[in-house]
């Protein structure tokens, strides 16, 4: 740790007196004036605070936020908004076969990791609140925000892990009443895509709204079909005054595969249906099915006049999720055997609701000081039911019906927060201050049967003084402590194994206790940069727990410490080359933790699982590092051409550290040909070199028989290739 603080403060100095090159000192005012007008670059993008509507600009900002425009979306050769995202320092792809971002490692298995909102809409659903990100196409999006270390006073509660905000294309800067754009692609794996965009502005009114359809055979011929309608109107009543709707309808089928194992990897790495032993395989492991639709609405209503800014908002989710679950499809036999009594289908429907109410005032004094003081109220209740079903089986065994009990399911959490915040800038000095109290409230009942009640209430806070040093830098400290609250699977798991060393009232929320420095600058177009020092201290940390048993739910280890550097820079050297690049280290240990692992004996028979002191190993699944850089080249003015390269360090497998994933470096690619203003032309290339690389799982560090680690690995995407046509009218 003491050669990160000496790194960061040696950048730091340095940096900082790279400052005064950009100043000049008028004669006659004794002010500070730049010398040029700096080229817009990511410092220079809005950001909307979700919580109280304030907005700023990134340079502005005393926080780690990420934007993601149009432009870089447009430019990558990314196929997905999940490749794009983890381009990002620090945000880790966590995920298997779904996607779950993992923000400086402080994500814990089977829940959310970051919390991810559309257009203000939460998108984490089902049991573990995982998000469906993987549903939303990069066509419809016209900016990211991601955020690795939330104000929970200002992000709301369960931001502790990090907050991304998804904001779908609108028509507020339309040029002219009536603007299509069709785009048709083709790629690997029957991957077939088309989308129609719309937006228009005339007088007060303005509106956007997104059609499309894609199928795609993915490359573990994971087939999937997606449907999805988009839109948006806004009208502004006089000026500041306005309001806004929105609605979404997401139809998506896909299949699921499973892990592999280490004798299958190689053979089957790229396909689904896989033998169900090594030796004597009599039928083929069939993937998980999922049919989910998501409807989603939103109204809200600003009023921004004078030094006041009123934003109130109301939105509803319904999410209906038909789950398969056919690892037994396959096995032969009647239905009394474990095709009719392993195989079940899980039917989900989930209800969100969401209101916020915010009032921001501003108080200026002179040419120098200003400020904002915000007070507001915010509500989110998830209400869901499950029931499970067993269609293939011809009779019940009193196991399976005692199964069905267990998992027809009915949940409730209700989240009642209120915060208030005073943000101060004197000169060149800036002060946050920032408090918020959630009161949370849990209902868990089946059918046996058994039932939780919970209710957690407890206070954040947030204080962030900030200096810019020069025109154009902001220097920022922040200390905060937040809350990440248990999803309902962690209640669900304690209530039905009910084990004596995990019960649901043991259940506490992650404690989160943030520490960072930072500065930002744009220095000049052709260099402007970012650098932050972090650390999260984690009390309360969730893992997976296991007796001689087997897994019994999640239960709390002890103690984590999340610490390291990330630098971040961009520009515009030459008018036909931009950059961006990013790096982070990444230290994540625990600290003062006891977890339940594999202790190995004389031979993997004599191995037994125990209580083991894991303080000072490395939280597992979290690289050391990771880096990202990018090129793009405009020589031509219709061609433009991009490069990505970017990858994580080695990586630990289990908790006890015993085995390591190796580093991976990828390569993506993007060239386009625009024709004229109305027809474009691209191709891209994701994992050009088609390098071959998975997710890997086995936290408690079992073995096989052979004694070789049992792993699970999910292998993620090969060489991916896209060709497309873009027509504007």
């Amino acid at each position: 740790m003491n050669r990160i603080v000496f790194a960061f403060l040696f950048c730091l100095t340095v940096l900082c007196c790279s400052a005064i090159p950009a100043q000049e000192i008028s004669e006659n005012s004794g002010t500070a004036q730049p010398k040029e007008k700096i080229r817009a670059t990511h410092l220079d993008q809005v950001v909307r605070v979700t919580a109280d509507g304030v907005r700023a600009t990134l340079l502005d900002t005393p926080s780690t936020i990420n934007i993601i425009t149009a432009d870089d979306i447009e430019q990558s050769g990314q196929r997905d908004l999940t490749g794009i995202i983890t381009s990002i320092p620090g945000v880790l792809d966590d995920g298997s076969g779904a996607t779950y971002f993992n923000f400086r490692g402080t994500r814990s298995s089977s829940s959310e990791g970051a919390a991810i909102f559309i257009d203000g809409k939460p998108l984490n659903l089902g049991k573990m609140d995982y998000s469906i990100i993987d549903d939303i196409p990069r066509d419809i999006v016209e900016r990211i925000e991601v955020v690795k270390s939330p104000a929970a006073s200002r992000y709301g509660a369960n931001s502790s892990r990090g907050a991304i905000n998804i904001v779908t294309r609108s028509g507020q800067n339309a040029g002219k009443p009536f603007d299509t754009r069709i785009s048709l692609d083709i790629g690997s794996w029957q991957s077939y895509k088309a989308f129609v965009t719309m937006s228009g502005k005339k007088n007060s009114w303005d509106y956007s709204a997104q059609f499309g359809r894609d199928q795609s055979e993915g490359y573990r011929q994971i087939d999937s079909e997606r449907t999805l309608f988009n839109a948006k109107a806004g009208y502004e009543i006089a000026s500041g005054i306005r309001i806004d709707a929105n609605f979404g309808w997401n139809d998506t089928w896909r299949k699921n595969a499973r892990g592999l194992q280490y004798w299958s990897l190689d053979e089957y790495r790229d396909r689904s249906y896989v033998p169900n032993s090594q030796t004597g395989s009599t039928y083929n492991v069939r993937p998980n099915e999922s049919d989910h639709r998501l409807f989603s609405s939103g109204i809200a209503f600003q009023y921004n006049r004078g030094n006041w800014n009123v934003n109130t908002s109301f939105d509803f989710s319904h999410f209906d999720d038909i789950f398969s679950s056919l690892r037994y499809y396959n096995n032969p036999g009647n239905g009394t055997t474990q095709r009719g009594q392993g195989t079940y289908i899980e039917d989900r429907n989930e209800n969100k609701y969401g209101f916020k109410a915010t009032a921001n005032r501003s108080f200026i004094r002179g040419e120098h000081l200003l400020n904002t003081f915000s007070i507001g109220y915010d509500y989110a209740l998830t209400d869901w039911d499950q029931a499970r079903d067993y269609p293939y089986a011809e009779s019940l065994s009193s196991s399976t019906i005692t199964a069905i009990k267990k998992n027809d399911l009915d949940f409730s959490r209700a989240i009642h927060g209120v915060f208030i915040n005073n943000d101060l800038k004197w000169n060149r000095w800036g002060l946050y201050l920032g408090m918020r109290h959630d009161s949370v409230i849990y209902s868990l009942e089946n059918r046996l049967p058994l039932s939780v009640e919970k209710t957690f209430s407890e206070p954040s806070w947030d204080v962030i003084p900030s200096y810019s040093i020069g025109k154009n830098s902001n220097l920022y400290f922040s200390i905060g402590r937040n809350y990440w609250y248990p999803n309902s699977y962690y209640l669900i798991a304690a209530m039905e194994y009910d084990d004596p060393d995990n019960q649901p009232e043991d259940l506490k929320p992650e404690k989160y206790l943030n520490f960072e420095i930072g500065l930002k600058q744009q220095v000049h177009a052709s260099f402007n940069y970012s650098v932050a020092l972090y650390r999260s201290n984690v009390d309360n940390k969730y893992m997976p727990f296991y007796t001689s048993g087997g897994f019994k739910g999640y239960k709390h280890v002890g103690k984590s410490i999340h610490q390291g550097i990330e630098l971040e820079a961009d520009g515009h050297p030459l008018h036909w080359l931009g950059y961006r690049a990013g790096f982070t280290y990444i230290n994540a240990k625990w600290d003062d933790a006891t977890m339940r692992i594999y202790v190995y004996g004389a031979t993997p028979s004599l191995d037994t699982v125990q209580s083991v002191d894991i303080s000072g190993k490395r939280v597992y699944r979290v690289p050391a590092y990771q880096y990202t850089g990018s090129l793009i080249f405009t020589p031509l003015k219709p061609f433009t051409f991009s490069v990505d390269i970017h990858g994580f360090g080695k990586q630990n497998i289990d908790a006890y550290n015993r085995y390591k994933q190796n580093a991976v470096n990828l390569v993506d690619l993007k060239a386009g040909y625009r024709i004229n203003k109305f027809l474009e032309l691209y191709i891209l290339g994701s994992n050009v070199f088609n390098t071959h690389y998975e997710s890997i799982f086995n936290t408690d560090g079992k073995r096989t028989k052979d004694g070789i680690p049992n792993h699970d690995y999910y292998p993620k995407d090969g060489r991916y290739v896209q060709g497309g046509i873009k027509v504007r009218f």
